[in-house]
C-alpha cells in the first residue's frame, strides 16, 4: 500500500460515549440536519477532496472515526478518485463493539480499499502505535476534539508538531 503523505489525511475522535455524554446532543432529531457531526464530516472530506486529497486513513474506532470512515465511502461517489484506507491497532478490536458499532465497522472495513493492522494482539500502547501511523502518514487531520486528555489530544498534538492542517469539527 503506497501512501503519498502530502494527498492524505487522517482522522481522529472521540468514542460514541464521549460525543454524546453530555458534550451536545449531535444526533438529536431537533438539530439542523445541514450542522450534524456526519454533515459537517462530509463537508470536511468534501474541502480536502477538492483541494487535491485522495486518500483517508481510518483508525476504525467506534464513533467518530466510524462516521468519518462512513462519510468518506459515501463521498466516493462524487469523488471516484478517493479511497479510504482502514488501520487496524489489532486483531479483534470490533469484538466488544455492540450490534450496530460492529454493522458500521464491517460496513467500513468492506469499502476501504485496504486494511493495515499495527499489532499483531493487543497490547498497551497498541492505540498510539495506530495514532503514530495516522499522524506519520497524513498532511491533514480532520478530527473531533474537545480538549479533554486521551488518544485524540495524543494524536492532535503530533499532528501539529509535524506541520499538519487540523480541521477542528469539535463545537
Amino acid at each position: 500500500m503506497v501512501i503519498n503523505r502530502d494527498k492524505t489525511a487522517a482522522f481522529s475522535g472521540h468514542r460514541s460515549f464521549k460525543i454524546n455524554n453530555g458534550m451536545q446532543l449531535l444526533f438529536s432529531e431537533m438539530d439542523d440536519p445541514a450542522d450534524t457531526l456526519s454533515a459537517r464530516i462530509e463537508h470536511a472530506v468534501r474541502q480536502l477532496c477538492e483541494k487535491g486529497y485522495d486518500t483517508f486513513l481510518c483508525g476504525m474506532a467506534e464513533g467518530f472515526d466510524l462516521m468519518a470512515g462512513e462519510a468518506v465511502l459515501k463521498l466516493a461517489g462524487e469523488f471516484p478518485s478517493i479511497r479510504l484506507l482502514a488501520i487496524i491497532p489489532y486483531p479483534g478490536q470490533a469484538s466488544s463493539f455492540d450490534h450496530e458499532t460492529r454493522e458500521a465497522y464491517d460496513m467500513v472495513l468492506s469499502g476501504a480499499e485496504a486494511q493495515t493492522t499495527i499489532c499483531n494482539r493487543y497490547s498497551h500502547d497498541c492505540f498510539h502505535r495506530r495514532n503514530d501511523f495516522l499522524t506519520d502518514n497524513s498532511s491533514a487531520l480532520i478530527c473531533y476534539y474537545n480538549g479533554s486528555k486521551g488518544g485524540t489530544a495524543y494524536t492532535v498534538r503530533r499532528a501539529m508538531q509535524q506541520g499538519a492542517e487540523i480541521i477542528n469539527l469539535y463545537r
